[in-house]
């Protein structure tokens, strides 16, 4: 397999991104941290292109829930182009489905370049990753009353593993 590539293309207040391959919590960072850029610039109109991108994690899909429900304060649009039927299906299950608009076009025009991530192999890294990690999941739980059973276990466990404690639940 291997390893996806998050492209981006830039034309005043709209932001493109492509996914290229799976989309997991390895890129899910710099694609958040990206938009969340972009929005601070003052752009308006995110599409994600999803043609080539044949499934999402539940990082991924939370982060991308994040960016919406930013989007939403900021007067932001976030739509979803091009997803399969396995995306569209998982973001309904989780309902997700109403944060985003989706449609299907042709692939986005502009100047495309690899978004690249900055992010090593240091410990402070594997902690700001376990920190988006679990952020994204409480996104993902606030979202829906489905989803805090679904992802409680995860949570618990990053909180656990965020603090440092050696495998005790923390205080109720």
């Amino acid at each position: 397999m291997s390893k996806p590539k998050i492209l981006v293309a830039d034309s005043g207040d709209q932001t493109q991104v492509r996914v290229a391959g799976r989309g997991t919590f390895v890129t899910a960072g710099i694609v958040r941290d990206f938009a969340m850029k972009r929005m601070d610039e003052g752009a308006r109109i995110f599409l994600f292109d999803l043609s080539e991108c044949p499934s999402l994690d539940s990082t991924f899909m939370g982060v991308l829930a994040t960016i919406a429900l930013r989007g939403r304060k900021r007067s932001a649009a976030v739509q979803i182009v091009n997803a399969n039927s396995k995306i569209e299906q998982a973001t309904r299950i989780l309902g997700l489905k109403e944060l985003f608009v989706f449609s299907h076009t042709e692939g986005g025009s502009g100047d495309w370049t690899e978004l690249s991530s900055a992010v090593g192999d240091s410990p402070e890294d594997e902690s700001a990753r376990r920190r988006m990690i679990l952020a994204a999941h409480e996104t993902l739980a606030g979202v829906h009353p489905d989803n805090e059973p679904r992802f409680r276990d995860l949570i618990d466990m990053m909180r656990i593993e965020i603090n440092g404690n050696s495998g005790t639940a923390p205080p109720a």
